[in-house]
């Protein structure tokens, strides 16, 4: 098909650019057509984004011309603007819906830029308007757009869960791999999928009747607690609805932080006023637990929070435990809902933080009672304070990275701190990697990460960039770093801009 949609959309270029230019007057029309033929121009440069901008400066003058509309769309797609252009492509089809050429245009455009929802959409239309014969290549890509599309967006909103895991996207996801399998029920990839996202499918029905309540549901404390109890079958359910609530209702109180002001942080005052520090979520949610039938406590101690990188120092910090089918479970429902920039607060939910087991939050988390390790032998103060930092950044980077493998790594000769992760904006995986912050200059290492969300990658050592060769959402290199500061950056696939972004920082000597 890519081939067969690389020649459709070249050969609409005679078409659309013969189609005559209707301007309100003689000097529009000639000011229209000159800035059309610049256009084209720069198309034949590959200059799309510059014919894109000249395009939108002839719309000006006629808006409502469906040529100059359906040229823009063509050029939008070509520059990568995929959004942009069916949103041209619909304008043109709006002002003549049966015209073959267009519908083509935007049919294909679409399903070459991913948008197979659009392109879905007008194939269906090309079919039901008969504008085309049967035997013509443009029924024929109709044809194959409209048996492709469903299987091809599940694999791209499947791919989707690793960048965004938000409910609608494993929604989204979900209801794609069901139309797949529909369409080709011995497909056994998209069965596998289909099966092995159905407990998420669940978790995300819970976030979304959490995130749902109305005004009235959130009152009180009864009143939250009988709202957020319905969709729930089991503890963990139970549980989970109210992390969810409170991770996105509540926000954390920087002020109070920072001026050491004390405030009511009884859980009736966090509901009433949706600021709190840590003792008044983990209030709520000890509260909100008891209401709905779940045997929860608050967890006091310290941890390594704010400031700690820097200053190294502790603070005073309250979470909760919470009993589960028998077992005790950890939650930290304030690091779970955002984080501190500065001297100021950022909503930014995690996962992380809930039903966290308890080797990978001692970490992070010392609690005055030994019994809240939740380990077996437990943790000594000593072993706590002579640690480093290991937090959602660092377990999230490497898949099945457990606690015992990072006491591991700490225990071992020369190992102290660990790789600097940045909270990237798209996730990303150290599929095959170093995890130590200090690495060895000369030294040989096999880089492989999965990155879906990203259109490339670089490294920079010794002030050198080096790429990264993609293989499909993974990014491989073996490189040998030169001494001092070895850097890895990505660049997001939905970023014009071309910008990079800090991924991992090591140390190389």
């Amino acid at each position: 098909m890519l081939a067969i949609r690389t020649r459709a959309i070249a050969s609409t270029v005679v078409l659309l650019c013969c189609g005559p230019i209707f301007a309100q007057t003689a000097a529009e029309n000639k000011q229209a057509q000159l800035l059309q033929n610049q256009a084209m121009v720069l198309e034949a440069r590959k200059d799309y984004q510059g014919a894109s901008e000249l395009m939108a400066k002839a719309l000006e003058l006629t808006p409502k011309n469906d040529a100059l509309l359906a040229y823009t769309a063509k050029v939008q797609f070509l520059a990568g603007n995929v959004k942009e252009g069916v949103s041209f492509g619909r304008q043109a089809l709006d002002l003549k819906p049966a015209n073959a050429t267009y519908l083509g245009l935007v049919m294909r455009g679409a399903f070459a830029g991913k948008d197979y929802d659009t392109a879905k959409d007008i194939a269906a239309k090309i079919v039901a308007l008969g504008v085309v014969k049967s035997g013509s290549q443009l029924a024929s890509d109709a044809r194959t757009v409209l048996a492709k599309s469903d299987l091809l967006n599940a694999d791209k909103l499947y791919a989707n869960i690793a960048v965004s895991p938000a409910p609608e996207t494993i929604k989204a996801a979900a209801a794609a791999l069901e139309a797949a399998v529909k369409a080709e029920p011995k497909n056994k990839t998209h069965r596998e999928r289909l099966a092995a996202i159905a407990p998420l499918v669940h978790t995300a029905d819970l976030d979304l009747h959490a995130l749902a309540a109305p005004p009235e549901a959130e009152k009180s404390a009864e009143a939250l607690a009988e709202y957020l109890s319905k969709p729930a079958k089991t503890a963990a359910d139970r549980a989970r609805l109210i992390y969810r609530w409170i991770t996105d209702r509540i926000a954390y109180n920087a002020d109070a932080f920072f001026s050491n002001e004390r405030t009511d942080e009884s859980a009736d005052a966090v509901l009433r006023n949706r600021l709190a520090v840590c003792a008044g979520y983990a209030n709520l949610f000890e509260r909100l637990a008891t209401l709905m039938d779940l045997e929860a406590v608050k967890v006091r101690g310290q941890a390594k929070g704010y400031g700690f990188e820097t200053s190294k120092a502790l603070g005073p910090h309250a979470w909760n435990a919470v009993k589960i089918d028998n077992d005790w479970r950890l939650v930290d429902a304030t690091w779970g809902a955002g984080t501190l920039s500065g001297k100021k607060y950022k909503k930014k939910y995690s996962d992380f933080y809930f039903l966290i087991p308890g080797d990978r939050l001692i970490f992070t988390h010392f609690p005055e009672n030994e019994k809240w390790q939740l380990l077996d032998p437990v943790v000594t103060r000593k072993q706590f304070d002579d640690w480093p930092r290991v937090d959602d950044l660092v377990f999230n980077l490497q898949p099945n990275l457990t606690g015992t493998h990072v006491r591991e790594q700490l225990e071992a000769k020369g190992v102290r701190d660990f790789v600097t992760v940045y909270a990237a904006p798209a996730p990303f995986k150290l599929i095959s990697g170093p995890i130590s912050q200090k690495i060895s200059a000369g030294g040989k290492y096999r880089f492989e990460i999965e990155a879906p969300g990203y259109a490339a990658m670089a490294v920079k050592s010794g002030g050198v960039f080096a790429n990264f060769q993609k293989k499909g959402g993974r990014f491989e290199m073996s490189v040998v770093p030169r001494p001092g500061r070895f850097e890895i950056m990505g660049m997001l696939a939905n970023d014009s801009n071309g910008g990079l972004h800090g991924l991992l920082d090591y140390n190389a000597e």
